[in-house]
């Protein structure tokens, strides 16, 4: 281990602003697989999760002088990120709405016939992807990655009161889907004997 490797993120980050491309070398190994975990659970797609990567990498060099170093660098970087989903999710919503509702109900259908919806787990995925996405978005950032509210205002270019918010309603959004989905699971079995 070099002694660059045992600067802080922040540091490092500094140490790019600065032309330290080694830094970001550092940065990608240390930060590329929660980055590729956020935008896989953003996207539900692995290509365009490694897609993601590599683009919020890339703005991590392009704006590196926007970094200041008054905030934790992963909390930058995930904004990044975020922003980076976002685009990817904007470009593909020129796809009709009714091919990616037809998506999302296959897979739920396939999901309670194969049996998956039995796996508490499994169902706690579908109802999930049933959330509106700024609902799931704040439920990802917080109890997937484990940031703090204030973190995930940053983030999200929100106040810490309106993610408190988000998040609340979300957990309640995900546990009246969760309980729908396990009435629909239990009508299933009954249909089934």
């Amino acid at each position: 281990m070099t002694e660059s490797d045992q600067r802080s993120d922040n540091e490092l980050m500094l140490g790019v602003r600065g032309g330290d491309l080694y830094a970001l070398g550092i940065l990608f190994r240390r930060h590329a697989d929660q980055v590729r975990c956020l935008a896989l659970r953003m996207t539900r797609d692995v290509s365009t999760a490694d897609d993601i990567v590599q683009e919020t990498f890339m703005r991590t060099l392009q704006y590196r002088h926007t970094f200041m170093g008054d905030a934790r660098f992963t909390t930058w970087l995930y904004r990044i990120a975020r922003n980076c989903v976002l685009t990817h999710l904007d470009r593909d919503r020129s796809r009709s709405s009714a091919e990616q509702a037809a998506g999302i109900e296959g897979r739920e259908h396939l999901d309670v016939h194969e049996g998956a919806a039995d796996d508490a787990r499994a169902r706690l995925e579908l109802a999930m992807n049933r959330l509106p996405a700024e609902q799931y978005e704040v439920l990802v950032l917080s109890r997937y990655h484990g940031l703090r509210y204030h973190e995930i205002a940053e983030v999200c270019e929100s106040t810490v009161s309106a993610i408190k918010v988000r998040v609340h309603r979300a957990i309640k959004t995900l546990r009246r889907e969760f309980q729908a989905l396990e009435r629909l699971d239990d009508r299933l079995r009954s249909n089934n004997r």
